[in-house]
Order: C-alpha cells, then structure tokens, then sequence
C-alpha cells in the first residue's frame, strides 16, 4: 500500500514536471506550440485517472493548474478547464467499459460544445475576438477563391464553413486524444477499451431518430434562428455531429452488407468511392445509417 502511494506521488510528479518543463519551451518560442499542450495535458490526465482514480486525479489535476497558471499562455489557461473536462469524461467511459467508438463520440461532443462556448461565448465576453471578425476572416478567404456566388449564397457558404471549422477542430482534437491515449496505454501496459464488435458499432432505433431529427434542426430549421448566432451555430454544430453518426452507421452498413456477400476485400474501393462521390456519397450514406440503425436494414442482413 505504502509503495503504491509512492509510486502515485512519483508518477503525479514526473507528468507535472513533463508539462512543466514543455510549457517553459513553449514561452521560449513565443507560445507557438499551444495548442499541442491543452491536448498533452487531457491526455497525461486520462492515464493518471485510468490507473489512480478520480479522487487523485483532482490533486493532480490542481497541480496542471498552478503550472499552467505560473508558464503557461492565455490559450492554454483559457483551454484548461476543457482539458481536464475531456479527461474526466474519457476516463469515465474507460472504467465504464465503454465501446471505443461510443467513447470517442462522446468526446468529440464534448470538443465541440467547448470549442463552441469557448469561440461564441467565453472568449468574446473577455474581449479576445468576436463573432464578427471571424466570420469576416472566413469571408476573406472565400473571396479570394473567386467562386461567384451571390452576396446570399456567400453569406450561407460563410456561416456554413465557419461551424465546419468549429466542427473539424474538435474532431481533430478528439481524434488526437484518442489515439494518443491508446498508444500510451499499450506502451505503459495499462488497460485500455474493450475490442468492438459489429454490433457495437450499431447504435439504438431511438438514437437513430433523434440523430435524424438533429439532422434537419441543424440543417433546415436553424436558418430561421440565424439572428442569434449563438442558437444558430449550435444547431449547427449538433447537426454536424448527428450527420457524422448516422455516416458511420451507413457505412458499418455496406460493410456488412459487403461481408455478407463474401467481398469484404473491395471495402478500400467502397472508401475510395465514397470520397469522390461527395457530397451525394454521404447524403446516401446518412439514409443507409438511419434505416440501418432505425431497424428496416439490419432486419434485411439478418433475413439474408
């Protein structure tokens, strides 16, 4: 027991003084590498929760804090509490032996609704950067690609780009979490998700209706609330996360449907065509996830 609390202490030690050490780096270069420590601290954290538990994972969590606050940049205090917030739902997942793919759902969640309060509504309200002025960088960049829109049509294409950036940095910031977490858990031997299977992968006939209606709130009926920005884009963004769910779930479906028909080899051409078919390929692919998900689908492949 005594060697255990040691081993605790030294190990609690040894991550303070890594993101220490990287954020003192980090002011010598002019605060270039950021971003990199908001997801280094939720990944060091998610280790240290999986092996010692959440009580000890709040002193060190404390610790993180003082460091950040006494070397680390305005970004990464500000980030902070979504690090550790990220943490603690992961970890939860992992001790509720949770699937991967759920677990990484909830946590691109997670991402996109603190990069969402962090972008509309936190940071605009300390007085580092509005709504405004992003949109009109978006806007600047679009016009400089000279695509010919109308001023409506440049207006839609901006609003719709902008909640895809939100979008596209917390799945990226999810996505390293993730991959970085089960790397280290192999590397230090430290148990991570259980394997998944197929049906896993398929979520609940209700799920698949409320990621529907999601779909056509964020998409459809989000342009009458465009006025208020905050209520927009957060249709928005939900609207992105259900029509990714309900991608995935069309594509576990013609994976299926492909081993069913013994050519599970072609799933790299299947990719491949999905890719160049977009936007049409995931338009189908977001039918075949609700009626895969919702029941009429998975009633076919188990009937054949």
């Amino acid at each position: 027991m005594y060697q255990n609390k040691i081993k605790m202490l030294t190990r609690a030690a040894m991550y303070t003084a890594i993101v220490g050490a990287l954020l003192l780096i980090n002011n010598l270069t002019g605060f270039l590498f950021e971003s990199v420590f908001t997801l280094l601290i939720s990944v060091l954290l998610i280790l240290y929760l999986r092996e010692y538990g959440y009580k000890y994972g709040l002193v060190l969590s404390i610790a993180f804090f003082v460091i950040v606050f006494l070397w680390g940049g305005l970004y990464v205090l500000l980030y902070f509490p979504l690090s550790v917030i990220a943490a603690y739902v992961f970890a939860y997942c992992l001790n509720k032996n949770y699937t991967a793919y759920f677990s990484l759902l909830v946590l691109i969640v997670v991402m996109c609704l603190g990069e969402y309060l962090l972008t509309l509504v936190i940071l605009p309200i300390l007085g580092f950067g509005d709504l405004a002025s992003l949109l009109n960088d978006v806007q600047t960049i679009i016009d400089g690609m000279n695509i010919g829109l109308s001023n409506s049509q440049e207006s839609n294409l901006v609003s719709f780009t902008f909640a895809l950036a939100l979008l596209m940095t917390a799945l990226f910031e999810a996505l390293v979490i993730y991959l970085a977490s089960n790397l280290l858990f192999k590397k230090t031997k430290i148990s991570g998700f259980r394997k998944a299977t197929f049906d896993d992968l398929k979520i609940n006939p209700v799920s698949s209706y409320v990621c529907l209606a999601l779909v056509f709130v964020g998409f459809i009926l989000s342009i009458y609330v465009r006025d208020n920005a905050i209520i927009y884009y957060g249709l928005m963004l939900l609207g992105f996360i259900a029509s990714i769910i309900l991608c995935f779930e069309g594509y576990v479906f013609l994976l299926l449907y492909l081993n069913k028909k013994g050519r599970l080899r072609y799933n790299l051409y299947l990719l491949v065509a999905i890719i160049f078919l977009v936007p049409y390929s995931l338009m189908i692919l977001i039918v075949l996830g609700f009626l895969f998900a919702s029941g009429p689908l998975d009633a076919y492949l188990k009937r054949n």
